[in-house]
């Protein structure tokens, strides 16, 4: 295997050798690869793992670890922090952009390539300089220039709006297995490169992570067989034809940093459980990735019990883990609505439950359709009759929906809210940026559209650097697009720089955020928040250091000041109403107070509205408006900004 990562966002043409073929065969060993002729514009067809060619893979940067934010080694803002958004500082040199990469080892590196452009500017790990030639940009846009489709560029009226999840679990509770096996069973990816995968993985002594290495292409992920950065697949679903982004987060107790990078971005969280091992999941990392979601605004979820065929299916297995799982979402930490939490059981790895057996035989008959004359692979057949044999066992008792119909139905938000988000100003935070070339003045963007639309033609502002940007091109959910609104996720956006000159785009980064002109969000370093405290072995005291997660901004904070205690149950500041307030110099485990933080560097916020809907409920709090500490590995407290300095 090639020492060099793979970045998950970029739609290759090549395989993982760069050989421009989907099928894997013995010549493919000496087979020496061509520059095409074609023009780099060119619509390219993915065959590397866990892409397709129909929709881009995105993933999202590493985020600094949370020791280093602490100790000030790698702010928000510091080029440290590994958003691609970093220029090349070298020179130039020739070479062709779409047949050339390089061995990059080094991390660092690694995330300064370009994370969602082909013709991104391969950096080299020991020097940093440009080892490839970039392509101009066309009429300054490289936006025009995506893989992605252009038979939509604008949202097709009746189509199921597009849906965003995050899918969060315990390390080796299956996440990534099953975000595979949703590619393979949508026809996401073609079955030769499941074959492949399998072969490979067979090769390295793990050939049961071969659908997770559709979406695990490090080097070091397979190695360790765990995923470790935020990786985006989209999907479209095989009934409705709604568009999927499925973000895979890593389990892994640190990573939690990335995986709440990727929550961010998401409307609905898919837990992924191992219930088999139910226990040592659910005292590990399963609580706290629901609490973080939950932290972060999500209200619905969707518990997908895994490895249920480890267990032969057993209901009763399954009753007692719902029940256990119901009992903590429901429960005073979380505070979820019943009627938002759905449990389904499933195999990942056999694909049983995963989706319905209608939509596996269109599939199957389109990729025989697509064949030709080629025969069926022997080990495709071996694979469907196993899960055939799984599916009636559970059909002994589970009548209800597969994985993929349960998310075709989710509806996350009422009309009423939807166009309430619409007529909001613009905003988004950013969650990547990187640059096509050392060379380019354009800047090229991923983020979370959180209310309002953008279109094409659009001049937005970049916080906290007040950055004026001229909106070129949109991609998202697979698509290139004329606009997008709230809820989306846009993979691609292309920016050009606006009146204060060709530099001032290298000021966005992961953690800005977007809006439009004439609404300008608040810009501090100190905030007044409504803090609820989980578990921790000290309180929190005036002058106590954290971590802090605004939104896509990772950042040190400190303790300005305890204000006061308030009473769960009046919501109110004790002492606010004129009685005799209790002092209060710590917050300890399951207190509610308002704290006053103050951050090491400016974030961009939105305060939380008062205002109710017209139904008297409170409005939904905007993910601008959360916020998250954590310490030593744990999350501390969380809660919503109430006020700015």
């Amino acid at each position: 295997m090639s020492g060099r990562r793979r970045v998950k966002n970029v739609a290759y043409d090549e395989d993982e050798w760069g050989f421009n073929d989907d099928d894997w065969d013995e010549d493919d060993d000496d087979y020496e690869p061509e520059v095409p002729a074609r023009p780099a514009a060119a619509l390219r067809k993915s065959t590397s793992a866990g892409a397709s060619g129909r929709v881009p893979a995105m993933k999202t940067p590493s985020r600094p670890s949370e020791k280093n934010v602490k100790n000030g080694a790698a702010s928000n803002r510091s080029g440290e922090e590994s958003s691609r958004g970093k220029r090349s500082q070298g020179p130039q040199q020739s070479g062709n952009s779409d047949s050339k990469f390089v061995n990059c080892k080094s991390s660092e590196a690694y995330h300064t390539q370009n994370a969602f452009a082909p013709n991104a500017e391969p950096l080299s790990a020991s020097s940093g300089t440009a080892t490839a030639k970039p392509r101009e940009p066309r009429n300054g846009s490289e936006g025009l220039d995506s893989p992605a489709s252009r038979s939509a560029a604008v949202r097709t009226p009746g189509r199921p709006k597009p849906l965003t999840l995050v899918v969060v679990g315990h390390v080796d509770a299956g996440k990534s297995t099953l975000v595979g096996q949703l590619l393979r069973s949508t026809g996401t990816v073609e079955e030769n490169v499941v074959q492949k995968m399998k072969k490979l993985s067979g090769e390295a002594g793990k050939g049961s992570f071969f659908l997770a290495w559709l979406c695990d292409e490090g080097d070091d992920e397979r190695e360790r067989g765990v995923t470790v950065d935020v990786s985006i697949r989209v999907v479209v679903t095989p009934n409705t034809g709604r568009r999927l982004a499925l973000v895979d987060a890593p389990g892994h107790r640190e990573f939690v940093c990335n995986m709440l990078g990727g929550a961010v971005l998401a409307d609905v969280a898919l837990l992924v459980v191992d219930t088999a091992r139910f226990e040592a999941g659910f005292d590990g990392q399963t609580k706290e990735h629901l609490l973080i979601a939950r932290c972060l605004g999500i209200q619905h979820f969707l518990v997908a019990l895994n490895k249920m065929d480890e267990l032969a299916w057993s209901e009763e297995m399954y009753a007692k883990t719902v029940e256990r799982l119901r009992a903590y979402m429901v429960g005073l930490e979380m505070n979820c609505a019943p009627g938002q939490i759905s449990f389904v059981p499933i195999s990942a790895f056999r694909g049983v439950n995963v989706v319905n057996a209608d939509a596996l035989a269109a599939i199957e008959k389109a990729r025989a359709e697509g064949a030709g004359k080629r025969k069926p692979d022997p080990r495709s057949v071996a694979d469907a009759e196993e899960r055939e044999r799984h599916m009636q066992a559970l059909a002994s008792w589970w009548t209800g929906p597969t994985v993929l119909e349960a998310i075709e139905h989710l509806e996350i938000r009422s009309r009423s809210d939807q166009q309430k988000l619409l007529s909001e100003p613009f905003a988004a935070c950013v969650a990547d940026a990187w640059s096509p070339s050392a060379s380019s003045v354009d800047v090229h963007l991923s983020f979370k559209v959180v209310q309002g639309v953008l279109r094409v033609g659009d001049t937005v502002v970049g916080l906290p650097g007040e950055t004026p940007m001229v909106c070129r091109s949109l991609v998202s959910f697979g698509e290139t697009r004329e606009s997008c609104e709230s809820g989306d996720i846009v993979e691609k956006g292309v920016f050009s720089p606006g009146s204060h000159g060709s530099h001032a785009v290298i000021d966005v980064s992961v953690g800005s955020v977007l809006c439009a002109r004439s609404h300008l969000l608040p810009v501090t370093t100190v905030c007044r928040c409504r803090l609820m405290v989980f578990g921790t072995d000290l309180p929190l005291v005036q002058g106590r250091q954290f971590v802090a997660h605004i939104h896509t901004f990772t950042g040190a904070c400190t303790i300005r000041k305890i204000v006061g205690v308030i009473n769960k149950k009046t919501g109110k500041l004790q002492g606010a109403s004129g009685e005799k307030r209790a002092a209060c110099a710590a917050l300890g485990r399951g207190m509610v107070g308002l704290v006053e933080i103050a951050t090491a560097t400016s974030v961009a916020v939105q305060v939380k509205s008062t205002a109710g809907n017209q139904d008297g409920k409170d409005a939904p709090t905007s993910v601008l408006s959360h916020i998250i500490l954590r310490d030593r590995g744990k999350t501390v407290a969380a809660g919503v900004i109430v006020a700015t300095a």
